[in-house]
């Protein structure tokens, strides 16, 4: 499903959140972002990604000009020891939605 995402033409929402992705399928899901052209709104918290996780999602952020609404990973932080790094790449996501 991830990967789908990249060609999808009519998903507008997804909400992925407790799906346990972790990093390799955020990482897959970061592919398909860096593509996707139509997904508005994406919500991905308690997914158990790590660091390197928000590491590729927040890259693939940087080239999607199509996502406007992230709901905020709150769990994932919290039950991280490098929260702080991980925060930082979280609000860099927030950030690129909020300029789209």
């Amino acid at each position: 499903f991830l990967g789908c995402l990249a060609y999808n033409k009519k998903l507008m929402e997804v909400d992925l959140s407790g799906n346990g992705i972790l990093n390799s399928g955020a990482r897959v899901l970061a592919q398909s972002l860096s593509v996707n052209k139509t997904l508005r709104k994406i919500a991905l918290d308690n997914n158990q990604i790590s660091l390197q996780g928000f590491k590729d999602l927040a890259a693939a952020f940087s080239l999607n000009t199509t996502l406007q609404s992230l709901v905020y990973p709150y769990q994932d932080i919290g039950s991280s020891s490098r929260s702080h790094e991980i925060a930082a790449c979280i609000n860099k996501m927030t950030s690129v939605v909020e300029k789209n």
